[in-house]
């Protein structure tokens, strides 16, 4: 029932007519009938009331999209109940009109029957008039249709059946479908295309045998001329009669009812039940609908003769989207910008179209991908006038109050909007097709279509900016108050509630940062005002751990001092424990940084200062203290100290289970075992890594890509060529996708050297010019200064001598740290390009200065036993005794790196020197094979098969710790091979939601492990890769 309408129009006994006015205001407007004043003043107002001769009135224009004037319905009150009436369009609204419905309504609410001079002029008014032809033929079908072959089939499946009915939101296709389905059938189809005039069983009735007539003329004359309008049952009665006229027709006839959700009618419900439960073999009835119908079905369900088709059948599936983009809009996308498109529309194809409305000019797939989101304005007005409109008002203020939540519940419904009977409202949502469902996974738990949210959120956002601020701060509220901190933060950003947000942030924060979700963090402190960020120490320490993770080192010491001055500003307010806490952290932060400049023993006083303050169960800042200290260890070369503090770090972060950083130091564990000479045990810790990193937030795949590249270093030096340019396409490839400068860098150096040893020369310029592109972008001095002599050594590689000598020249000029890392790669490049020299013949004394170079770094590593250094120390040294022509010093030399070498199984190393080299093995050998009768000690097997790799790519030996794990390093549980056939079937992650009976988020973290234990980006990789493994057999 409307409210009190603000406008009056009443007899005037004094004026002999009709005056209309603005209630409490005292100017009134004669109005003659069929004065055009009157249908202006009706056309320009919603509601109005009606004070007649025969009685009163209240009277609301119904609103109806397409572009529909809207419809006129008339209202009484009687008791508690409310009769509603339709009254017509504007033009059909006559005073005589007026007056019909007022005596009829009164006489009704008064239950004085019958009243036949009312009806007899009711009827008369309302004579058969001409039928509108469209509603009676199926919506012409575009050349361009996509053919759903699987729903035409379950169509044809319902003629078994009485009933096929289909249930599913506006835009679900349901119109569409059963037109094509119509096209091709060779039995009678009757069309009716419903609307709410259609709620007169008067036009109901004649609107439904003028359907049958369009297949069988002059059917239901009879039935029409002894139509009785007055009576109760006389709808029933005529029903009856045109089943028996069908049945008296032995021809298969099929009855399409579309649009039956505007039939709010119940005594059309109850004469069309009584109709379905009766009909004949021969007759076949469809209904399609937005909602399920106030129909009583229990009987033919229970008979089982219906066959119904909902929300999940009628969604566009994967291939038919494909096919969909392909035919009709000539758009090929890539498998992840369709999983990106299908997670927005969830099979909901009308997105498509409007999102195609929406972009101007020509399309292509970011416009459309662009377009395809609630910001749409075609998409908001589809919402607005196709599915919210036929709402009542307290489902809209529902609607309204929780489109702007991922998901609500009833008492937070019921927190909202203030409203007690919510959870019946939200039942009744979820059964009403409205882009709402419930969550299986949380009992009383729902959400919207997330399309549907998006364009209310945004709608409200553009005209009641105030009232959704104070949706998302009541939400937020709410979310606090149960324990939802994540919802209670995201809501209170939302409300621009900053000063809220900031407290609940810093709560938050810890646990965050511990389980490497640094993504969300980054975009809630995005999201807060930089001054506020800069007041809290705990937010700034947040900051610090974002660009560390990202390698902004920069813009990370200005957070490291914006933390240190927060904490002194704070010291007098927060406790001294606190306080402790806080500065250990910030100075362990601090110290990682200085790690980067080569100032190892400022890292490791400060480091060692730091951890004399904290208790033996402070796990947390114990196992980050214990880890920088063995990475200065690491690159300070003291190995055995690096070895003792990476395992006592690893206790200590293993015991606080901190995710983010228990990958960093298994990794720098790995690190120190490949230095050291034990490649396997390496190779086991990057596994162990890519085995547990398989998230896909910044800091996983971080981790993940950081062990692809260290296992495929490990595979490019056992001469494992093609499984080396796997793990490192991966490494590049998660590089690009978090824009990491280091692992992209790394990445494509490794890549440009593997395709190298491929023989792949197209491909070794393209990585060669992917690093040179890399290198402009890196920001850490430490990398910064490792890319010369890498470009060094590949110039080398190309025989470019001229270039690694200019570069050998400038480094005379330059005072760097004699014990660090840097430097013995820097003396160690210029080694090589020595004795390049020397074997070009263009440098004299080319192998002494090399030796000079190399004796300082020979003996560091042989006292620190850095295994791999110093085997690659030897190398050279041999290289280089071999140019003065040394040749018994370079085979003494040469057998004890191969000695070292063979426990490690390295190839690379010896490989990549060329042929200088090839000779000096074989010689080795044919010394070896002599001295074999006395006893030799180097194993000539492992010579031979390193003479041989230098003959045939892909030359290795896969030693028995990896043999047992290979080729797939962590199966796949029983539910990720399930998951695994059903996307070999082609099911999208809806369908294999609803075959899961799980949510599309769970399907999405088994496919993103999937393709994590497989090593693959997409569908298609997966189910290859699957297939080569014996997978999907």
């Amino acid at each position: 029932m409307p409210k009190s309408a603000r406008y009056v129009l009443m007899w005037s006994a004094e004026r002999g007519g009709y005056v209309a006015s603005e209630e409490k205001q005292s100017n009134t407007l004669h109005i003659q009938e069929h004065d055009q004043a009157w249908f202006d003043w009706l056309t320009s107002r919603t509601s109005f009331s009606f004070q007649g001769r025969q009685g009163h009135l209240n009277l609301l224009k119904e609103m109806r999209p397409r572009g529909d004037e809207g419809y006129w319905y008339a209202y009484v009150r009687q008791g508690k109940r409310t009769i509603k009436h339709y009254a017509g369009r504007t033009l059909d609204v006559t005073f005589a009109r007026l007056e019909q419905l007022a005596e009829m309504m009164s006489i009704s609410t008064s239950q004085t029957l019958p009243v036949n001079n009312v009806v007899e002029s009711l009827r008369n008014e309302m004579a058969p008039g001409p039928l509108l032809t469209s509603r009676l033929r199926p919506p012409s079908l575009s050349p361009s249709l996509i053919e759903r072959e699987s729903l035409l089939a379950a169509l044809n499946d319902g003629l078994e059946r009485k009933l096929t009915l289909l249930v599913a939101p506006a835009g679900s296709g349901k119109t569409t479908l059963l037109a094509q389905w119509a096209a091709c059938r060779k039995r009678r189809v009757a069309w009716l295309s419903l609307d709410e005039e259609q709620n007169d069983p008067c036009c109901f009735l004649r609107y439904l045998i003028g359907s049958i007539q369009q297949v069988q003329s002059g059917f239901g004359s009879e039935i029409l001329a002894h139509f009785r309008f007055s009576s109760p049952t006389s709808l029933t009665e005529s029903m009856v009669s045109v089943l028996n006229e069908l049945i008296a027709f032995s021809e298969e006839t099929t009855i399409i009812l579309d649009n039956y959700h505007l039939i709010t009618n119940q005594m059309i419900h109850n004469a069309l039940t009584l109709f379905l439960n009766s009909i004949p073999s021969h007759l076949h009835v469809i209904i399609a609908s937005r909602s399920e119908p106030a129909l009583s079905l229990a009987r033919l369900r229970a008979s089982g003769q219906t066959r119904e088709l909902g929300t999940s059948a009628l969604r566009f599936t994967r291939e038919e989207l494909e096919r969909l983009l392909v035919s009709v809009l000539h758009l090929h996308l890539e498998s992840e910008e369709l999983d990106e498109l299908e997670e927005r529309i969830e099979g909901w194809v009308a997105g498509v179209y409007l999102a195609r409305s929406a972009v101007q000019g020509e399309l292509d797939i970011p416009h459309l991908l662009a377009a395809c989101n609630g910001t749409n304005r075609h998409i908001q007005t589809y919402f607005l006038e196709e599915v919210l409109a036929y709402l009542p008002q307290d489902m809209q203020h529902v609607v309204f109050a929780t489109a702007p939540l991922e998901h609500c519940n009833s008492s937070l419904c019921t927190f909202l909007t203030g409203q007690e009977h919510t959870p019946s409202l939200l039942e009744a949502l979820a059964t009403v097709n409205l882009f709402f469902s419930s969550l299986p996974e949380r009992e009383g738990w729902y959400r919207y279509h997330p399309l549907f949210a998006s364009a209310l959120s945004n709608y409200m956002r553009r005209m009641q900016p105030e009232q959704i601020a104070t949706l998302h701060l009541r939400a937020s509220e709410w979310f606090e108050a149960h324990a939802f901190p994540v919802e209670a933060i995201e809501h209170a950003l939302a409300a621009q509630e900053y000063v809220r947000a900031a407290p609940l942030i810093e709560e938050m924060a810890p646990t965050l940062i511990s389980d490497g979700k640094l993504a969300i963090l980054d975009t809630w402190l995005n999201a807060l005002p930089e001054d506020i960020v800069r007041t809290s120490p705990r937010l700034c320490i947040s900051r610090i751990w974002q660009e560390l993770i990202t390698s902004r080192p920069h813009t990370y010491m200005l957070w490291v001092e914006e933390a240190e001055e927060a904490l002194h500003r704070l010291e007098g307010t927060l406790p001294l424990p606190t306080v402790a806490t806080l500065q250990c952290e910030i100075t362990a932060l601090r110290s990682m940084y200085t790690i980067s400049f080569d100032d190892y023993s400022s890292a490791i006083t400060t480091c060692h200062q730091a951890l004399q303050q904290l208790s033996a169960d402070s796990y947390y800042l114990r196992g980050l203290l214990l880890m920088i200290l063995g990475f200065a260890y690491t690159r300070s070369v003291d190995v055995d100290a690096a070895a003792r503090t990476l395992s006592e770090a690893n206790s200590n972060i293993q015991a606080v289970g901190h995710a983010l950083l228990l990958p960093y130091v298994t990794m720098a564990q790995a690190e120190l075992y490949a230095t050291q000479g034990y490649p396997f045990q390496a190779a086991k810790l990057y596994r162990r890594v890519l085995t547990q990193e398989t998230g896909q937030h910044v800091c996983s795949l971080f981790a993940a890509s950081n062990a692809h590249i260290g296992f495929g270093n490990l595979l490019w030096e056992w001469n494992n060529l093609a499984e080396a340019r796997y793990h490192l396409l991966q490494a590049w490839t998660l590089g690009k996708r978090i824009q990491h400068s280091s692992v992209l860098l790394q990445s494509t150096w490794l890549l440009a050297m593997v395709t190298q040893a491929q023989g792949d020369s197209a491909a070794t310029q393209s990585w060669v010019q992917q690093w040179e592109i890399c290198s402009q972008y890196v920001s850490y001095d430490e990398l910064m200064e490792a890319i010369a002599p890498y470009r060094t050594q590949f110039a080398l590689q190309e025989n470019r001598l001229e270039e690694a000598l200019f570069w050998m020249r400038e480094q005379s000029q330059r005072s760097i740290n004699s014990n660090s890392k840097r430097s013995e790669l820097i003396d160690l490049t210029q080694a090589r390009v020595l004795i390049a020299a020397g074997q070009a013949g263009v440098e004299p004394d080319a192998g002494t200065r090399a030796l000079k170079l190399l004796e300082p770094w020979f003996a560091i590593a042989d006292q620190s036993g850095r295994v791999k250094v110093l085997i690659e120390i030897l190398i050279l040294q041999a290289l280089a005794l071999q140019l003065r022509h040394a040749e018994t010093e370079a085979l003494h030399v040469l057998q004890r790196a191969v000695m070292l070498a063979e426990p490690g199984r390295y190839i690379r190393l010896f490989v990549a020197e060329g042929d200088p080299m090839a000779r000096l093995l074989r010689h080795l050998l044919e010394q070896q094979r002599i001295q074999k009768a006395s006893g030799q000690t180097t194993n000539i097997a492992y010579l031979s098969t390193l003479l041989k790799a230098f003959t045939q790519q892909d030359t290795f030996i896969l030693p028995t710790s990896l043999a047992d794990s290979q080729p797939l390093f962590d199966p796949l549980s029983l539910r990720e091979r399930e998951v695994l056939h059903l996307i070999a079937d082609g099911r999208k992650n809806r369908e294999i939601a609803d075959e899961l009976v799980v949510v599309t988020g769970t399907v999405k973290a088994h496919i993103n492990m999937i393709y994590q234990k497989l090593g693959v980006t997409n569908r298609v990789q997966a189910i290859t890769r699957a297939r080569s493994l014996g997978l999907l057999s």
